[in-house]
């Protein structure tokens, strides 16, 4: 059947080159399949698996399976977990996430790329980029924020916004994150708040007689989210800080529980 796997060179996502896979309309007709080399791993450590991708057609079928071998490279009791399968793809490049924890038996694994499956009877390529994987404690921060100087604003504002992370069905149902605050005058309020799809943390406040600096864990309930995308974001309100002052929040040590 019609289809070809390539490299993009000409708008590529990282450095020189990427992985796109390509098929033509017409039944069974699909991209192909790219699969990587045996990696090491164990149930001991969960790790994050991470890629960039979108498509030239947001309706063709793309898939990313983990694959599951044991000590000698035999396959595994679960052979494979699904960790990416939609006909609803970006269409622009975004960072996908998904966290794992690999079977018993298993000591190696391999990522499959099925872009631009016979599954739907769509035209278009598939894209891949920036694939890596690391131990769950080395998820890097997130990131952080900074408002000096700003004056009253009412409501809630997206301070970070993370790309968006894959959570698949039995990955744990909550995702916990560190969060640090600080404002220069404590007469002021500062807020914080974690957001995953329309999901929320407690909120975390700093200032107005509470303390110019705070650092605490909150969770976020995903239960309603398993098999399905969702951006993470960080969301603050700046309501009750005054011009002249100025705050920040750092979030990091993301994990599920």
């Amino acid at each position: 059947m019609g289809g070809s796997i390539g490299l993009e060179t000409t708008n590529p996502i990282f450095g020189a080159k990427s992985l796109k896979q390509t098929r033509p309309s017409g039944v069974g007709n699909h991209g192909g399949v790219i699969e990587s080399d045996y990696c090491e791993c164990s149930q001991y450590r969960r790790f994050w698996f991470e890629w960039v991708h979108y498509s030239s057609a947001a309706g063709i079928t793309n898939k990313v399976n983990i694959y599951w071998y044991k000590r000698d490279k035999t396959a595994c009791a679960t052979a494979s977990t699904i960790v990416y399968n939609s006909a609803s793809n970006p269409t622009t490049p975004k960072t996908f996430a998904a966290n794992l924890t690999p079977p018993a038996d298993a000591r190696f694994f391999k990522v499959r790329l099925s872009g631009a499956t016979a599954d739907t009877d769509v035209a278009g390529t598939a894209y891949w980029d920036g694939l890596v994987y690391r131990p769950e404690s080395q998820l890097p921060v997130i990131g952080n924020t900074l408002y000096p100087a700003i004056a009253d604003t009412a409501g809630w504002v997206t301070g970070i916004n993370w790309d968006y992370v894959y959570f698949k069905e039995g990955v744990p149902t909550k995702m916990r994150f560190s969060l640090c605050g600080h404002i220069s005058t404590a007469v002021w309020t500062f807020q914080a708040r974690m957001k995953l799809g329309t999901n929320y943390s407690a909120t975390m406040t700093v200032g107005g007689g509470s303390g110019n600096d705070k650092q605490d864990i909150f969770e976020v309930d995903i239960s309603n989210l398993i098999g399905s995308r969702a951006q993470i974001i960080l969301e603050v309100n700046i309501a009750g800080v005054g011009s002249g002052a100025s705050g920040w929040f750092t979030v990091g040590s993301v994990a599920g529980t």
